[in-house]
């Protein structure tokens, strides 16, 4: 917590004395935690929350592969 304090300490003058440089560091932390939450929230609707069936534990998928092909 205290190299945190510090570091803030360093920061915020730099930043008072360069406002260009502190709106292209916001945005960019902006950017990121947008571009985190939508990957996380699609990831998590895709693959992870479980499906809303009942007993979709049991859910098989059946797939034929090789023997004769039909024209």
């Amino acid at each position: 917590m205290e190299t945190l304090l510090l570091e803030l300490r360093h920061a915020l003058p730099l930043f008072r004395k360069r406002p260009l440089l502190a709106a292209v560091v916001i945005l960019t932390l902006a950017l990121a935690i947008g571009a985190n939450t939508a990957i996380f929230s699609v990831v998590y609707a895709a693959l992870l929350r479980p499906l809303a069936l009942p007993d979709s534990d049991r859910l098989v998928l059946v797939e034929l592969h090789g023997g004769p092909h039909r024209p």
